[in-house]
């Protein structure tokens, strides 16, 4: 998905700069006139800025909440770190590049053809790599549901890594193409080189659609349909073993299954959200840019030029939240995360209290402590259930990550 189709990164025949209308579709400039191009132009200039600044922070704090020692254990975060800063380096070349131009008419991209060619190519392999890591996390969890004793074999850190740096390998390879299909134009515009105008306009978009999303798309939502049948099922057996129990054996294996299910939920929950908040946020682009390239620019009225340029402005928009959301998320749906999360603030808080004059007591400080010792022995959540609960703890430590 191309993320620049109108403003600055003129990579096809049907793209527009804001100070140069390089092709005949565009010399009439006449469209810039337009109510609905003052407006596109107005989202950008107002929500790069502050999207950038959310997903900054709440990415940095993702990473690290994710990096204690309580979480950092599993496979699961090695992939959610490295989506966390994948994510930053998205932000801080799509969206520092918005905000640069719509706010201070600075087009990075134009700058030189060094700079042109190595922001299209970290742009785009960033944007690539989320989606990917997310498929990864996807499949990941499926193993983890429906062969939790497999799991402990095949979703390893070591596995997680190997995935890592193969996926970026690829990708790198996919998106290396911009080093020799863009430069500067004679009036210093960022733009594809004419010999591979077919290929951007006819085939990359492509490409660069379904490896970007429907693909991803795809694969989440066979593992989310997968996920949740698996835990359907689990739950329509306690509820069988409920009715059936009636020695103290079964009714300990019904409460370790229970445990099981409230695991598999719980995981489930923030895997469904990350998934659908990617294809929520994704889709608008995904079908703007499949309507961009079917119609005829010709045929197009000025008016219809400039609500195109809106449509795109909330639609890229849109597609930018998706990699400044991840922190909300996880504090919506990952229960460990909350935790943790709790645990750093009150920390801080009271020792905070502590180095003003009668501050918190210490007891309180004692409590933070034993809390964090607790979370991380896993003793917290599940001290009130018998020991059938702790030996199946104890066998789905990868789907109990969150």
């Amino acid at each position: 998905m191309a993320l620049e189709k109108f403003v600055g990164g003129n990579i096809s025949d049907k793209s527009m700069n804001d100070s140069e209308l390089n092709t005949p579709v565009y010399q009439n400039d006449s469209f810039l006139q337009y109510p609905e191009y003052e407006m596109g132009r107005s989202v950008f200039k107002y929500c790069s800025p502050v999207i950038l600044v959310v997903g900054t922070l709440g990415n940095i704090l993702s990473v690290i909440i994710l990096l204690r020692r309580e979480l950092r254990q599993c496979s699961t975060t090695i992939y959610l770190t490295t989506l966390g800063i994948t994510d930053l380096v998205f932000l801080w070349t799509a969206l520092l590049r918005n905000t640069l131009q719509y706010n201070f008419g600075i087009s990075l991209r134009n700058l030189s053809e060094g700079v042109c060619q190595f922001d299209m190519f970290v742009t785009y392999f960033s944007k690539h790599y989320s989606a990917w890591i997310l498929v990864a996390v996807s499949i990941e969890r499926l193993i983890a549901v429906w062969h939790p004793f497999r799991a402990k074999q095949l979703c390893t850190k070591k596995t997680a890594i190997f995935s890592l740096v193969t996926m970026g390998v690829v990708l790198v390879g996919v998106d290396l193409h911009f080093i020799w299909t863009l430069s500067l134009d004679n009036i210093g515009n960022c733009t594809n080189r004419p010999q591979f105008q077919t290929f951007v306009v006819q085939i990359w978009i492509w490409i660069d659609g379904c490896i970007g999303s429907f693909i991803p798309f795809i694969i989440m939502i066979i593992c989310n349909i997968c996920i949740i049948a698996k835990v359907m099922h689990a739950r329509s057996e306690r509820v069988e073993m409920t009715n059936n129990s009636v020695i103290n054996y079964r009714q300990s294996s019904m409460n370790s299954r229970r445990g099981d299910v409230c695991k598999f939920t719980s995981m489930t929950a923030m895997l469904l959200g990350i998934s659908f908040g990617f294809i929520i946020t994704t889709s608008p682009f995904s079908i703007y840019l499949l309507y961009y390239h079917s119609i005829d620019f010709n045929l197009r009225t000025e008016q219809n030029k400039a609500a195109l340029f809106l449509a795109y402005s909330i639609c890229g928009s849109i597609f930018y939240i998706n990699s400044a959301i991840n922190f909300l998320l996880y504090c919506i749906t990952g229960r460990k995360f909350r935790r943790e999360l709790c645990t750093i603030c009150c920390a801080k808080c009271i020792l905070s209290m502590r180095n003003v004059e009668g501050g918190a007591p210490d007891f309180l400080y004692s409590w933070i402590r034993m809390g964090s010792i607790k979370d991380h022995t896993g003793t917290t959540s599940w001290s009130s259930h018998n020991g059938a609960e702790r030996d199946s703890k104890r066998y789905h430590i990868v789907s109990d990550n969150f």
